[in-house]
């Protein structure tokens, strides 16, 4: 009889083995309930944040569908007591919320009657058993400031980690044409409207195929090799609802080869707004740029490579606020303590420089090339800025003598760091060079601004350069134009320059000819002056900047490539537009 022996592997599992594997599975599974509560948890917050918000609309659009009358008549004195929100200074009541930036004097209407939501002004209502106290306000900085409407939604639950508090504000303002009783100034014809854009025109430096821009450039497989310069915007609207968007974006490098295109750096920031409950948009925004990336891209062929490289360091952030902004930067970074809504933004250039570069290794059998610049650009001595607000309050930077319904302002500046457009590749002894010869085009310290406003107390729209020189070559050395003082469109077409460069059997010729515009900064202004009603439009737009540098390279006299450097160093601009309500 064989005895039976146990086989390899067949022992099962031991009760050790059992023991880890259920702790194992026991700590994944606290895990994966821990991350489960707080899923849930941060989804009841959100849901509860939203409820709190249409609460405060739908209090908003209940205070817009009364009598202008009543609403301006004001709270009722003896419903204001216990409200922690209002405050009474000097005998004066003060709606003040610290945290949002509002202290603003209460409008009371003594013993007078008023209909909810402005008595009783608190109210609570319990959605999905949780109690949100909803409160509504009426305020006026002056007598001849609008009214503005305040709604507050406080909650506290499970789930709050204490009491949470929300506001939303709207605008009442009223011509002499929709005071009647019968008519409503918050729907839409008795509502004024404002908007605000600013910002920077596109600037970016490109090499392209001289004679057809949808062509391989000569020598090369690829289209074009490029830099795009940092962006920004920043856009306003307000009327029934206020919305609000900036948007800001870094350096791009970017190549195209065969209709594909490579990009390094370019990392945007957005902040979108709006108060319109339905739209979806956060009623404020914050955004900042993610770290920039300096990857060069580059196109090439039998002529050699062509490569762009991004800086290395931008930066830029953008803030956005559609129902009331208690600071937002003007483009000096002074804060404009608006109290409305307001978007802006701000980007910069501080690392290594933006650079287009050429290597032209089709020379290399009868002279070897070292790399060289077709265009750099330094990094940018301050902040490129952008603002667009509402400003119902005299004496700010902004609309300084404004009253009543209040202006539309926008407003952008930026400081352009060196740009040096049309190098040469090194000489040699024995090379034909021109003595002195740095670049064809500098143009350095650029420094200007564009201001636009529309509505009551605005000034003329006006654009600014403060500073600014622009170099070129005229054959023999650089000739300087002051950049403040240029008042008029110019075209300078300097002398081509050349540099020949001794080789085995032969010699390479590089040419370099470049011409040069500078356009005429504009200002326009449409509706009355001043604009207290109608539609107004005022418009300030710096002067742009086009460097165009034609190369052309030849090898023992035969063409090794030919290509052009367009460079469009944009400006900046600004627009205010106000549509003052019409009569009913």
């Amino acid at each position: 009889m064989r005895s039976m022996r146990s086989q390899p592997g067949a022992e099962g599992f031991t009760l050790i083995e059992m023991v880890v594997t259920l702790t194992i599975i026991v700590m994944v599974m606290t895990s994966m309930i821990a991350l489960y509560l707080r899923s849930l948890h941060s989804i009841s917050l959100a849901r509860q944040r939203q409820q709190a918000s249409a609460l405060a609309a739908r209090s908003l659009e209940e205070l817009r569908a009364l009598p202008y009358a009543v609403v301006t008549a004001g709270l009722r004195a003896a419903d204001l007591a216990g409200d922690a929100n209002i405050v009474q200074v000097s005998g004066v009541y003060r709606l003040r919320l610290t945290a949002n930036g509002i202290d603003e004097p209460l409008l009371v209407a003594g013993t007078t009657t008023t209909p909810a939501p402005l008595n009783p002004h608190v109210a609570t209502q319990t959605v999905d058993g949780v109690t949100y106290t909803v409160s509504s306000y009426v305020t006026r900085t002056s007598s001849t400031a609008p009214f503005t409407l305040t709604s507050v939604v406080s909650w506290s639950s499970n789930v709050s980690s204490g009491t949470r508090k929300i506001a939303q504000r709207s605008t009442a303002y009223s011509p002499s044409g929709c005071l009647s009783t019968a008519t409503h100034p918050f729907a839409g014809p008795c509502q004024s409207s404002f908007t605000g854009e600013a910002g920077t025109t596109a600037a970016s430096i490109s090499v392209l195929n001289d004679a057809d821009s949808t062509q391989p450039v000569a020598g090369f497989t690829g289209t074009s090799a490029e830099l795009e310069l940092p962006l920004m915007s920043s856009s306003l609207a307000v009327e029934q609802t206020s919305s609000a968007t900036t948007r800001v974006a870094t350096t791009e490098a970017g190549a195209v080869t065969g209709g594909t295109r490579t990009a390094s750096g370019d990392r945007p920031a957005t902040a979108a707004t709006s108060s319109d409950p339905g739209g979806g948009a956060p009623v404020t925004a914050t955004a900042t740029t993610p770290a920039q990336t300096s990857t060069p891209v580059s196109i090439s062929g039998t002529a050699g490579t062509l490569t762009a490289t991004p800086s290395s360091a931008d930066s830029g952030s953008a803030a956005s606020a559609a129902s009331s902004s208690t600071s937002c930067p003007d483009p000096g970074g002074t804060a404009l303590p608006t109290g409305r809504p307001c978007t802006s933004g701000n980007v910069r250039s501080t690392g290594t420089d933006s650079v287009l570069s050429a290597n032209l290794s089709g020379t290399n059998a009868v002279r070897t090339l070292g790399a060289f610049d077709l265009a750099r650009v330094a990094a940018a001595p301050s902040d490129t800025r952008a603002v667009a607000t509402r400003i119902v309050t005299a004496g700010s930077v902004g609309c300084p003598t404004t009253s009543g319904d209040g202006c539309a302002y926008a407003s952008a500046s930026r400081a352009l760091g060196t740009v040096t457009l049309g190098g040469l590749p090194t000489a040699q002894a024995g090379d034909t060079w021109p003595a002195g010869y740095t670049s064809a085009v500098r143009v350095s310290g650029l420094t200007e601004s564009a201001r636009a406003e529309a509505g009551t107390g605005e000034r003329t729209p006006a654009y600014t350069r403060s500073a600014g020189t622009l170099s070129y070559w005229n054959g023999s050395g650089m000739t300087s134009v002051d950049l403040a003082t240029l008042a008029t469109p110019a075209t300078i077409d300097p002398p081509a320059v050349s540099a020949t460069y001794v080789g085995t059997g032969g010699n390479v010729v590089v040419t370099a000819d470049a011409s040069i515009t500078v356009g005429s900064a504009t200002t326009t202004s449409s509706g009355s002056l001043p604009c207290t009603s109608g539609l107004c439009t005022r418009t300030a737009k710096g002067s742009a900047f086009n460097v165009t540098i034609l190369y052309v390279v030849t090898t023992g006299g035969v063409q090794t490539t030919r290509f052009v450097v367009t460079a469009t160093l944009g400006t900046v601009s600004a627009e205010a537009t106000y549509g003052g309500a019409p009569s009913a």
